[in-house]
């Protein structure tokens, strides 16, 4: 009986014990998972927490069995951040809970592998036509892991894969852990292929460098404008030509010959840059080449453009018929120029003209001309430089004695209001009756407007309907048995 006793009492000591050992619950591995790879240095080991647990027993080692733990550590957090693992390394882990002084059972192993080496993403290799300054990319996400848990990243570019792997290249950098995923390489090498790579390090460890990749600069400035070809052109205008990234300044020459022989340079540090002092009339060559610290892109191939050479008439229309007698004289100016020579005669040769130098790209004439008369005009523009040639000739006639006044009293035919913006009205007073028509055309000839009208004798007005024509100079005609008066309309 005291056998018996003794023998239940012993498996009831036991089992008290048992429960007493064991009474924690065993963490659950949350993270990273079993077998999990291109893990950060800086791996954040996770699990849940542990009623009443007081503390939790982590063990991280390169051996599978635990032995010669890197970590053996009792933490009162649920997850653990290891520092500076190695890379590219197999590491094992557990964890157990806590409380005063007992412990829970052992959480299962897990294993998981540390990032290998950076991967690299842009240019990609080989890629070419790339300005000097260069965005360098690499991958900033591995497996699902953000990039962390090291000091620096150690980039190298050299022209020389040689120099590169075994010398000294020309960029050694060490750009600290908050540089991100990227980094501007400025003041690049033109026209050359460069080589890069790169790696990571922590004060425990340097991972192995990325293979080396290969870009290509492009050499040479992309021109803007004046296009290549272009004619015309004003004495004073900007030239321009796209920016180059990695460029600090500039040179660009213009000449009157395409070898550039004698040319002056000029230095700058904009793309945009005022001509230097031009002629009337003559061919100019234009280039640019950069400059950063280490290098001169080659100069670009050079374009060309034509300066005016005579100034282009407007108004009156050419051989236009019923001029008034102080008709104003338009011409479209020449910028850069300072003043214009006008002329004007009855005689197409100008032996004896009348001359004035003026300010404006328009001359009335103040002194009423013969009426009914043919005259001829031509303008030249001038600049401190130079001067260019006349214009070629126009000519118009005034009104006669024998002609449209013969139907209105000319002097009181007028556009009100001008300049107009919506609507003018044009003021007609007719000696008799007759049947007219009118037109609106701009000072190319390209009729805008027309129709047909009946004077009676006195006072007529005629609303002229201006929505939707582009503002400038026009010209409104009124006609009466093939005779025309002209009135200038400015819309604004």
């Amino acid at each position: 009986m005291k056998k018996i006793f003794f023998t239940a009492f012993s498996l009831l000591f036991i089992a008290v014990l048992s429960f007493g050992q064991y009474r924690i619950d065993t963490p659950e591995l949350i993270g990273p998972d079993d077998g999990d790879i291109e893990v950060m240095p800086d791996a954040i080991l996770d699990w849940t927490a542990v009623l009443n647990a007081t503390g939790y027993h982590v063990v991280v080692s390169e051996n599978e069995n635990l032995s010669n733990p890197i970590v053996d550590e009792v933490t009162p957090y649920s997850a653990f951040q290891n520092t500076y693992l190695m890379f590219n390394s197999t590491y094992f882990w557990r964890v157990r809970a806590e409380q005063d002084g007992e412990y829970s059972n052992w959480s299962d192993t897990r294993s998981f592998t540390t990032l290998q080496m950076l991967l690299l993403d842009e240019p990609g290799d080989g890629d070419d036509g790339l300005q000097a300054l260069v965005e360098l990319e690499w991958e900033d996400k591995y497996e699902g892991n953000n990039l962390s848990g090291f000091e620096v990243f150690q980039l190298q570019v050299d022209l020389d894969l040689e120099t590169l792997t075994n010398g000294t290249p020309e960029w050694d950098l060490f750009l600290p852990e908050e540089t991100g995923s990227s980094y501007d390489l400025n003041n690049v090498y033109y026209g050359d292929t460069l080589y890069w790579r790169m790696r990571i390090a922590h004060p425990n460890d340097t991972c192995p460098w990325t293979e080396a990749r290969s870009f290509v600069t492009d050499n040479v400035i992309e021109l803007d404008k004046p296009s290549d070809g272009t004619t015309n052109t004003a004495l004073d205008f900007y030239i321009e030509w796209d920016e180059f990234d990695g460029t600090l300044d500039y040179e660009y020459q213009v000449h009157t010959n395409a070898a550039f022989n004698g040319s002056l340079t000029y230095f700058v540090d904009s793309t945009e840059v005022p001509v230097p002092t031009l002629l009337y009339g003559t061919e100019y060559f234009w280039r640019v080449r950069g400059k950063n610290v280490r290098d001169t892109t080659a100069w670009c191939e050079p374009w060309s453009f034509v300066t005016a050479d005579m100034v282009t008439h407007t108004e009156p229309l050419n051989m236009a018929d019923s001029v008034e007698l102080n008709p104003t004289l338009i011409w479209e100016p020449i910028e850069g120029s300072s003043t214009y020579d006008i002329q004007y005669s009855t005689d197409p040769t100008f032996a004896e003209p009348v001359s004035a130098n003026i300010g404006n790209a328009f001359f009335t004439i103040s002194t009423s001309l013969e009426e009914g008369t043919n005259y001829f005009w031509r303008v030249r523009a001038c600049a401190e430089q130079d001067t260019s040639s006349f214009s070629e000739p126009w000519s118009f006639t005034t009104l006669g004695s024998i002609g449209i006044d013969e139907f209105l009293n000319i002097e009181q035919v007028s556009i009100y209001p001008n300049p107009a913006v919506d609507m003018a009205t044009l003021n007609i007073t007719a000696k008799k009756s007759a049947h007219a028509t009118y037109s609106v055309t701009d000072l190319t000839g390209q009729e805008i407007q027309n129709g047909a009208l009946d004077l009676t004798t006195g006072q007529n007005t005629l609303t002229l309907d201006l929505d939707g024509i582009a503002n400038g100079i026009y010209l409104v005609n009124l006609s009466i048995d093939e005779r025309m008066l002209t009135r200038k309309l400015i819309i604004k």
